[in-house]
């Protein structure tokens, strides 16, 4: 009896101690995820906290890029040399620093690993015609409406006399959303013949419109002329006068609609910049972040930006 009474006892030891070491396992597997699993929301948290601060370093790298074209186009405008800019892209790298710290001294130094930089384009704007600005005729001819539309928009704007309550046109995109164009319609539009913000000043608007820079279908519909005939006379440019350009066209410059709005040089242009920050070599963790803007010159030099935009990651 005694011995059967030990045999029992030890077995039963055992299996205390297999039911111990099953708990114990048990406990370490948990352990083990819940310490993977807070390590990977640390690795998480930290990859945000990066992106985070690389896509403010990349948009403070845009904005710069901005800074950096109007200050190129003031150059550009004082000097005449505009031609060298417009249509150009380019490059401009800024230097990328770390802290460090060396016993009680600390400081700065150059990080090599990393790139920071803006690419950037300038495009006048001064040839486009602003919607909120045009006749009847210039609308009918780029947008393709028939004459009823055309009138019917040109309408819709607050000129001087119009109906309380009307609204200028921020973007072309809202000929779509006020209904003179269907979206199929605007989307075969040539954008690059439209603004809506080469003027500073809508109720008093000053000459927007540079016969030197417009593209032919441009000069086609202010001058009422074929665009043959308009392809000849921008082979022929640049023109010092509007009379040398009605000239040349056979127009009477009084009778053009849109004389008033004309000039013979830029002072509005569209900026694109992109501010990227990443790996030296483009190692895939880049980040960018780009910018658009509009800016008016004066006559002094002096400028206005008159449109600022946050283009979406991937967007033409």
């Amino acid at each position: 009896m005694s011995a059967r009474h030990g045999i029992e006892t030890y077995a039963g030891r055992r299996q205390q101690r297999g039911a111990a070491l099953v708990l114990a396992l048990s406990l370490l597997a948990v352990f083990s995820m819940l310490g993977t699993y807070y390590l990977q929301s640390m690795q998480l948290a930290v990859d945000t906290n990066t992106l985070s601060i690389r896509s403010v370093r990349a948009h403070e790298a845009a904005v710069a890029g901005i800074e950096a074209a109007i200050g190129g186009l003031y150059t550009g405008l004082q000097e005449d040399q505009l031609h060298l800019i417009l249509g150009k892209e380019r490059e401009i790298v800024f230097p990328v620093y770390k802290g460090v710290v060396n016993g009680e001294t600390h400081g700065i130094e150059a990080e090599n690993r990393f790139e920071n930089k803006a690419v950037l384009s300038i495009e006048d704007e001064s040839g486009r015609v602003n919607l909120n600005h045009a006749p009847a005729s210039v609308l009918q001819s780029l947008l393709g409406i028939d004459g009823e539309t055309a009138r019917k928009l040109a309408s819709s704007l607050p000129h001087a006399g119009g109906e309380a309550g009307l609204v200028w046109l921020v973007h072309p995109d809202e000929l779509v959303s006020r209904g003179f164009l269907s979206e199929a319609a605007y989307a075969a539009l040539d954008k690059t013949l439209l603004t809506t913000s080469s003027v500073a000043a809508h109720d008093t608007p000053a000459p927007y419109l540079n016969v030197n820079s417009a593209s032919s279908a441009v000069l086609a519909a202010l001058l009422g002329v074929p665009l043959q005939k308009a392809e000849e006379l921008r082979a022929q440019r640049p023109y010092k006068t509007l009379e040398a350009l009605a000239q040349a066209a056979g127009a009477d410059l009084g009778a053009l609609s849109m004389a008033p709005m004309l000039r013979t040089d830029s002072q509005c242009f569209r900026i694109r910049s992109t501010g990227v920050i990443g790996r030296s070599g483009g190692a895939g963790d880049q980040v960018s972040a780009t910018l658009e803007a509009v800016v008016l010159f004066d006559g002094l030099g002096a400028h206005r930006v008159v449109s600022w935009t946050q283009i979406p990651t991937g967007s033409a």
